[in-house]
């Protein structure tokens, strides 16, 4: 079984800020880390459970570092000292657009640090609102995670007015799975299709899925596929499902909703079944009168925003 942690701490143009010893709840105090959080600062995480080496340093160690809602660039990967199997990533920050920050090695994720980003005033009247879609709270959605891994889907919906003097923001709406970032300049001109120009644009990633993994074939990427209603109790061993997939009567009604409600991908960055559906336009495309400032993402206005999802491996 393999496990990843991690161990973190934030460097500005100044010493050390703080140590912290993150669990998945542990939510640490935001002001205390905002002027950390910036782009072009560099962040250092410890980290176990990334891979078996004896390489003082590593450059192309298998860990990718998703800080505050974007993938920051590694620095340098290597071993702590002589301590097999303990990792020190040095990354540089990207432009923060969540509070999370976490590992992720192949499909492996590890606990997720909540760091805290102070708000601006780039936008006023703001609601919104963030639901599950896979795993339901529904009673009769039947068995959870009966495979080594989890999808995890979900939906937003926002509403919000622009300020007429705001600056570069981000809409950002994230579950275990993945999320929604749409990164949005006001200040920006823009042309769309047919030639017309107009202030601002937008450019969205949506996690979602590969056609494979939302049919739960996985051979490609999960090797093996553990099967938990054959764990044996007495010893936890697990049986592998046949050719890592999930057979299709095992999917059910609601992993084939779920799945089918997901924005197809176009940008597919590893060999797993995780994806991304990337989108930019004019930020007149969003809003939801000619000329105007308010901005309304649902299930009726700029729906393909609103669904997101992912896999989530387990041990």
């Amino acid at each position: 079984m393999k496990k990843v942690s991690l161990v973190v701490a934030l460097f500005g143009l100044a010493p050390a800020v703080v140590w912290a010893q993150p669990a998945i709840s542990s939510v640490l105090n935001a002001a205390s880390y905002d002027a950390a959080i910036s782009p072009g600062c560099w962040v250092a995480v410890m980290g176990s459970g990334l891979a078996n080496t004896t390489l003082a340093s590593d450059p192309n160690a298998p860990a990718l570092l998703t800080s505050l809602g974007g993938v920051s660039v590694v620095l340098f990967a290597g071993r702590v000292g002589a301590l097999t199997g303990l990792y020190r990533i040095e990354v540089s920050a990207p432009v923060p657009a969540t509070d999370r920050l976490y590992l992720r090695s192949g499909g492996w994720q590890s606990n997720i640090t909540e760091l805290g980003i102070l708000g601006g005033r780039n936008v006023s009247n703001v609601t919104g609102f963030v639901d599950s879609v896979y795993p339901s709270g529904d009673a009769a959605f039947g068995l959870g995670a009966t495979f080594a891994l989890m999808l995890h889907a979900g939906t937003f919906s926002t509403s919000f007015d622009i300020a007429p003097a705001a600056g570069p923001f981000d809409i950002a709406a994230v579950g275990e799975g993945g999320g929604t970032i749409i990164s949005i300049d006001p200040t920006a001109s823009c042309v769309n299709d047919l030639g017309a120009t107009s202030r601002g644009k937008y450019a969205a990633s949506i996690s979602t899925v590969t056609s494979a993994g939302a049919r739960g074939d996985f051979s490609g990427s999960i090797v093996p596929l553990w099967d938990y209603l054959t764990c044996d109790p007495a010893t936890w061993v697990c049986l592998a499902s046949p050719l890592s997939t999930i057979p299709e009567p095992r999917l059910g009604k609601s992993w084939t909703a779920a799945t089918q409600a997901l924005p197809l991908p176009n940008v597919i960055t590893s060999p797993g079944a995780n994806a991304f559906g990337q989108l930019s336009g004019c930020l007149a495309d969003l809003v939801t009168a000619p000329g105007g400032s308010h901005v309304v993402i649902n299930a009726q206005n700029n729906k393909i925003f609103s669904v997101f999802g992912g896999f989530q491996q387990f041990a």
